[in-house]
Parts: structure tokens; sequence; C-alpha cells
């Protein structure tokens, strides 16, 4: 077994003489210039992995410009694996990148097809999943951003026993809260490093790790509107201290570094953190001609209210009954260049799309977006995708936090098309839930819990950001 960090969330495995490639971010940005790879990515040690494994479709894992790329290299009968999830959105993805030879792994269940080798997906909430891989007794657990916890992470150590090595994020992967301004202060949450910290290591604890990689959170924002965002970075150093002061062994590998089951550790000389700050100014240097020409091209485009009022206008027709009660407040767009009317507002609770000059009374929150990226994410139907980016500043009425947290969450379901009982009453569905149904129970359960204690939709969506000690409800 040998692996290497190549960047971000890109791991590169050889086991029993099968390659694996996981989550292929290799080059250039994503989110509309916003991420870009800080430290720097650096190649696969070879060009045409005999696997690759996808854990969800967001950019920064399912990355179209390296996915087609290394279709081109790699020729279509290159194997690709995802998570098999109750809606298909994912097969179309890696399709469409050029890859023919797709398959989809069902919850939980141990792929033995690679001579050598044990391995498994194990899929949790909507849209995340972890990969587990065995050879020769050593156990690789990339969870990346997956949040899986309680009854459903034991069956990894059921199935596979307790990790060689963890690799989780361990930093923030959204706009909230450091793209909030909060118009009562008061209603203002705070994440601390320490929160996402003991986050991951609250994962290393549950699967008994014995070795823990702070991974998947190696990322620099470089955009003008994003920069700031730097300052609120958890580096894998601090990570990985974490879990060391809890009395557990943790690694804070960089791209390029990683282990081999013969001899061990292999380290760079340098590190990119010994002045983080310096880095992240000499990538800003370096990218800013591209950012440049985005930007140039992105001046020219205007949101259009039609396209708007089609894709939101979906969406609150399409919430399933109770859902909106989660939206009790209009949420409000402004897009400037809307002369007449400024405000486009999205009223969940009356169905309803209406664009108007001023603020409408009870307004919750108050959503600025580049009308680019606006238009851009309305056309691809992925709008839940500019809270990841970042390019996004929201202003938050007194009391409003609940409604927005619930929006973007919402929303995120329904784009997803879990919202669509065309797509949910397939047998594909029923399998895949009948296949996870103690994740199943384990939500309900939860989400009793929550009620039952008084905690509103802001402390839901929040510990949906940050999975604590008292989740399991085992």
């Amino acid at each position: 077994m040998r692996f290497q960090v190549l960047g971000h969330a890109s791991l590169w495995i050889e086991a029993a003489g099968s390659s694996f490639l996981l989550d292929p971010w290799l080059l250039g940005s994503c989110y509309w210039r916003a991420w870009w790879h800080f430290p720097p990515a650096v190649a696969p040690p070879k060009p045409n992995p005999d696997y690759i494994y996808v854990s969800h479709h967001h950019f920064d894992h399912l990355h179209y410009p390296s996915l087609r790329r290394l279709a081109r290299e790699c020729g279509r009968d290159a194997t690709v694996l995802i998570p098999e999830f109750a809606v298909d959105v994912m097969r179309t993805e890696v399709e469409n990148a050029g890859f023919a030879k797709v398959i989809e792994l069902p919850h939980g269940e141990i792929h033995r097809d690679v001579p050598g080798v044990r391995l498994a997906s194990y899929q949790f909430g909507f849209d995340d999943s972890a990969f587990v891989i065995e050879s020769g007794g050593d156990v690789l657990a990339d969870l990346n951003d997956c949040k899986i916890n309680g009854p459903a992470a034991a069956r990894i150590r059921s199935d596979f026993g307790s990790p060689t090595f963890l690799f989780k994020s361990h930093s923030f992967a959204s706009a909230f809260p450091n793209c909030y301004e909060f118009d009562a202060p008061g209603d203002g949450l705070s994440l601390k490093a320490s929160d996402y910290c003991a986050t991951f290591l609250h994962s290393v604890e549950e699967l008994d790790a014995k070795n823990a990689v702070p991974f998947a959170s190696m990322v620099g924002f470089a955009h003008p509107e994003t920069r700031h965002c730097n300052r609120h970075l958890v580096t894998p150093r601090a990570a990985a201290q974490f879990v060391r002061d809890a009395g557990r062994e943790a690694h804070a590998l960089e791209p390029g570094e990683g282990w081999d089951s013969e001899s061990g550790f292999f380290r760079s000389a340098t590190s990119a953190y010994d002045d983080m700050e310096a880095g992240l100014e000499d990538l800003a240097r370096r990218v800013a001609p591209k950012i440049a020409e985005t930007t140039e091209r992105e001046r020219a485009v205007r949101a259009d209210y039609a396209a708007f009022e089609r894709h939101l206008g979906g969406f609150v027709h399409g919430l399933p009954p109770g859902a909106a009660r989660f939206l009790p407040r209009p949420i409000v767009f402004a897009v400037p260049s809307d002369a007449e009317a400024p405000h486009w507002v999205v009223d969940a609770r009356r169905r309803r799309v209406e664009r108007v000059a001023e603020l409408p009374a009870g307004w919750a929150t108050l959503i600025t977006v580049p009308e680019a990226v606006l238009a851009d994410a309305i056309e691809k139907n992925i709008l839940n995708f500019v809270h990841i980016s970042m390019r996004v500043h929201v202003r938050i009425a007194p009391g409003g936090i609940s409604t927005d947290l619930a929006f973007w969450g919402l929303l995120l379901v329904w784009e997803m098309g879990y919202f669509d009982w065309s797509q949910m009453l397939r047998p594909r569905a029923f399998r895949v839930l009948w296949r996870r149904r103690v994740e199943v129970l384990q939500t309900a359960l939860q989400a009793a819990r929550a009620l039952a204690s008084g905690k509103g939709m802001t402390e839901g969506m929040v510990d949906n950001l940050l999975v604590r000690e008292d989740d399991d409800p085992s």
C-alpha cells in the first residue's frame, strides 16, 4: 500500500498492483475563480490510473477540466467509481466529461473485483460519501467532506476495522459565517478554528483511526471578493496538533508527501505553511491575470429576471408539504442593474417570486452575488454552489438567520432532484434508501431530538456544518 497527497482532496493510492486517483481537482480554479490550490497541487505519479473515484459532485471534487483531461489521457475505457445516490446526477456528469465505463458503488457493499483489494463507498447525507480501501492489512478511509457519524460510521469499523489512516476535511467550505453581516449583532454566530478541529478529532476517535491526516481543506482564496476568507483558514498543522494534543497520532501532509507500507513516510524539505501569508500573496499575484480576464467577461453579463423567476419559482412550488414553514420570511437577491426593481424576492410562504423597488416588509436575508455568477449558476442548476464559492455577501435582518440557512439547505436538496417525485418514486431510490435505512433512522432521531430540545433551524443547520459530540442518537 502506498499513498500520496496530490492537493486539496486529491489522493493517489497504489494497492496490490492497482492505482486509484481520488477526487481529481488537479489544475486551475473552481467556483467561478474563487477557490485555488494552496499549497500548489502536484501531478499524479502516473498519467493513467486504473481507477478514479469521485466522492460527490462539488467542483473541488468533481472538477470538469481535470476529468476531461484525464479522459483524454486515459482513454474512454478508464474506470470511474462513483457512489450510488438515490438520484443519478453524477453518472451523467462523469459520462459527459468523456468516460464510458462508470461503476456505481452501492452504500456499504464491499467491492472485490480488484485483485488483492477490498473497497467500499459509504454515502451520507444527500450528496457526500466516504471511500474506504484495504490491502495487505492496511486500511485507508477517505472521509473528505463526509460527516458520517454514529451508527452509520460504526459500519465502517465493522467492515474494515480501525483505519490505518483517516483523511478528512478540517476547515470551512461555505460562506457562513465569514461572508455574513448581521443587522442585529446578537444574531451573529461564529465558528472558531477549534470547532472544525474538534469535528475532525471526533471522526478520528469514532473510527478509532491509528493515524489522522487533515485533508480536503488545502485551498486559498485569491479572488478580490473572497480574499478576506483567508484569515479564517484552518491549516493542516493546526488540525494535526489539535489531534495530537488529544493523545492521537496525526500527520500534516502537503501535496507531494505521503506514506509507503515498506518505507514509511516521505516528506518535502520545505512547507508552504512556514510563511502562509507570503504564500497566499504569491498565489494572488500568480493568478491575477486569469481573474482579471474573468472579471472583464463577467462585467458585461446581466442577470435575467425571467430565468431567475423560472428557477426560483420552480423551487418554491417544488417544496414538499410543510417545508415552506422553514422559510417564513422573504429571501431577497440584490440586483443593482435592475434600476426599477433591484430587489428580486423569493417568498416561499406565498409560493411567489417577484421583483420590487424596495425591500419587502419582514425580509430575512439580502443576498448579493455578482450577476454573471448568478446567471451562470441558475443556467446550470447549481445556485446552491454560490454559497460554497464565497463570492457572495449575505446581510441578515434581525432574526433572519434561520430562514437564510434553511433556504440554502433546501435549495441544495431541490436542485439535486430529491424533491422530484418522478425521481424518488423509482425503484432505484427505494433500493438506495433501504440500504441506508440505518442512516435514515439516525437522521430522523436526530431531528426529533433537536425539535424536542427546542433547537431552531439555525442550530440544526450549524450542526450540519459541524458534527458535535452529542449528535449520536445511540
